[in-house]
């Protein structure tokens, strides 16, 4: 029997898909409603997410969801039948419900109570909308149809039909038929061209000739004339029919009932479900990765055990065997590692659309006019990574609305566009992923950021002067550190950068900043594509040992003492002509230790794009190890963002 918790956790991701995609449609019809048309398509899909979402709550026992969305049904309902007219004022109360539904969501998945009063109030608010309802619309502009036709379709189907009518649409009834092996493969393909062209109002099930076909009647509108419709289906053996509108002239497609469609094929029609997705908590992958990674080990242990035949009893029978055993099971540890990280793999496009109505919230709150543009939705993260990047993202798009984005009159003044531009942009990069926000806004003041860091006592007046662009800017990192005197509801609180550098830092990540003064700013993070499983160096230092993902890692090289030299009171290293900053392992965790004359030690030389550091280690122990999940706990996740942050 299945867990109670376990239920709780299929019906809150089951809800989290619906109020996706009900906030996107949403987001959609908005943006219908600023441009006059409202698709009728869209708002009918929200209507069965919101029925959809009123079900599965009502079997959970969640009253105030299943109440909350039984409203949203009603509204959408009225809308959907013409009873009530959309405007800006009911988009924002729908846009504030979804909201509440989220709410909804976090405190039920935390064991937590939420605000009932807040609910309430939203369904005092709908009662208010469906009170302005206005009266059902008569048939009388569809008296030509016949009672034929009005009679088999739906109140929803009769709406659609007269509001077709009313636009002046031509009504077609169309005729096909399909063999009962491929129909819903033929009807979706033909429902699919339709909707391109005008609207399919209603499928209806009709009668033919023959036992082996199904024949469907399907009651469509579009504002084509009656000859251009004709073009479109001949040689598609459709039989054609004006219902309202122009007659098709003589000669048109129409075919007889015993005419076969065109030749279409699929498998063979079963009960089994169309989706082959299949939902897994994230921690159950954890725990396989973990395993890998175990058995990743006890792969390494036999590899030194098949050196150590070889050394001892040369190429014999068993140490053959065994290197060879051990090869194919690394070629296999690898596949499956691969295989495992590709299943926890999601496209950003899950937390980018996310963002469109973040973005619809604070246009408002700020009165700036606001576009979000994304870009490489396809790019795939680990799902934990995708999780955790979601409130660094929401700190760094906030400041870019308060502190980029200027106001309309602004922009016009600068011979800008009214509304600002932000570009959210993500795509590949080695074993990493690169986001980038992009504003087109006023930009960073350097001098201003500068004279707030002399001012906070960060840094005195003359050794600020000697800064380089990039050391000002990391002066927005600091926690408490804003070049904003007045809080905002957006920013503007001395929090958020420090934030987003803290737990992009954490997920192994690194934040840059480019930014021109009056031309925009944009921040830049380089993620790696998971966690889950890393290669990593074993390293000796010491008496200690560590851990350097490989991922980082540029290449090895023996380094005689000689070759270290000092610049500036610094230890560096050259080479191939560019000079890099050295960093003792055994002394940067234990300050107090002697550092040893050796002939050679090993130089491992890490890094990001243009900036690397030469680490100096005793000796390299283990190559090519698969780490356990968690890479923090590694010292060498430390040594990474210090040179990043300190040394570059």
């Amino acid at each position: 029997m299945t867990e109670p918790k376990n239920d709780l956790n299929e019906f809150l991701a089951e809800v989290e898909d619906i109020v996706g995609e009900m906030t996107n449609n949403l987001i959609k019809l908005g943006e219908g409603v600023n441009a006059g048309h409202v698709d009728p398509d869209i708002l009918n899909s929200i209507f069965r997410s919101a029925h959809t979402l009123k079900g599965i709550s009502g079997m959970f026992g969640l009253t105030e969801m299943a109440t909350l969305s039984h409203k949203m049904e009603d509204i959408f309902d009225s809308l959907r039948m013409g009873r009530l007219s959309i405007n800006h004022e009911i988009m924002n109360a729908l846009f504030e419900a979804v909201d509440l539904i989220n709410g909804l969501m976090r405190a039920k998945a935390k064991g937590e109570e939420f605000g009932m009063d807040r609910i309430a109030a939203m369904i005092a608010r709908f009662e208010q909308f469906a009170g302005a309802s206005d009266a059902v619309v008569s048939r009388s502009e569809g008296a030509e149809i016949g009672e034929g036709i009005f009679g088999v379709l739906t109140e929803y189907e009769e709406h659609r039909l007269q509001e077709n009518i009313k636009a002046g649409n031509t009504i077609f009834l169309i005729g096909a038929e399909f063999n009962l092996t491929v129909f819903d493969e033929g009807l979706t393909e033909l429902t699919t061209y339709l909707k391109s062209v005008g609207e399919v109002i209603a499928t209806l099930p009709s009668t033919g000739k023959s036992a082996e076909m199904l024949h469907f009647d399907l009651l469509f509108s579009t504002h084509m004339d009656a000859a251009s419709v004709e073009d479109k289906f001949k040689g598609k053996n459709l039989a054609v029919k004006v219902v309202k509108g122009h007659a098709i002239p003589q000669g048109g497609s129409d075919v007889t009932e015993g005419e076969q469609p065109s030749e279409t094929r699929m498998e063979e029609a079963t009960l089994r479900s169309v989706s082959n997705t299949v939902r897994v908590d994230i921690k159950k992958h954890d725990i396989i990765m973990n395993t890998i990674g175990e058995l990743s080990q006890l792969k390494a242990s036999i590899a030194q055990i098949v050196q150590r035949l070889r050394l001892e009893m040369g190429l014999t029978w068993p140490a053959i065997e065994l290197a060879r055993i051990d090869k194919n099971l690394e070629k296999r540890l690898k596949e499956l590692q691969e295989r495992m990280i590709e299943v926890r793999m999601v496209p950003v496009h899950q937390l980018f659309d996310k963002f469109t109505r973040v973005i619809r919230k604070l246009s408002q709150e700020t009165g700036k006019e606001i576009e979000l543009v994304t870009s490489g939705g396809d790019t795939e993260l680990d799902k934990l990574i995708i999780e955790d990047l979601a409130d660094p993202l929401m700190h760094i798009i906030r400041n870019a609305v308060d502190h980029g984005i200027e106001t309309p009159a602004d922009r016009d003044k600068a011979g800008k566009p009214m509304a600002g531009t932000i570009n959210l942009k993500a795509y590949p990069q080695g074993n990493h992923v690169v986001i980038e926000v992009e504003d087109d806004g006023a930009g960073m003041n350097l001098e201003a950021i500068r004279k707030k860091a002399v001012a906070k006592g960060l840094i005195d007046e003359v050794s600020s002067q000697t800064l380089s662009r990039q050391d000002i800017l990391e002066f927005i990192f600091i926690p408490g550190f804003s070049t904003k005197d007045e809080v905002s509801e957006v920013s503007g609180r001395g929090v958020g950068m420090d934030v987003v550098k803290k737990n992009i830092t954490s997920m192994s990540g690194t934040t840059d900043i480019d930014t021109e003064e009056g031309k925009g700013s944009r921040v830049i993070l380089t993620l790696p594509i998971t966690l889950a499983i890393i290669q990593a160096l074993v390293i000796a230092a010491g008496a200690r040992r560590y851990a350097v993902p490989l991922a980082g890692t540029k290449e090895i090289i023996n380094i005689h003492p000689s070759n270290i030299k000092t610049m500036e009171k610094k230890e560096v290293y050259i080479l191939r002509g560019r000079t890099i900053p050295v960093l003792r392992l055994e002394q940067f965790f234990n300050p107090a230790a002697e550092i040893k004359k050796k002939s050679e030690m090993s130089g491992i030389i890490v890094g990001f794009a243009d900036s690397m550091l030469c680490i100096l280690v005793d000796s390299i122990i283990l190559l090519n190890p698969y780490l356990l999940h968690n890479p923090g706990f590694f010292s060498s996740d430390i040594i990474l963002h210090l040179h990043r942050d300190k040394l570059d």
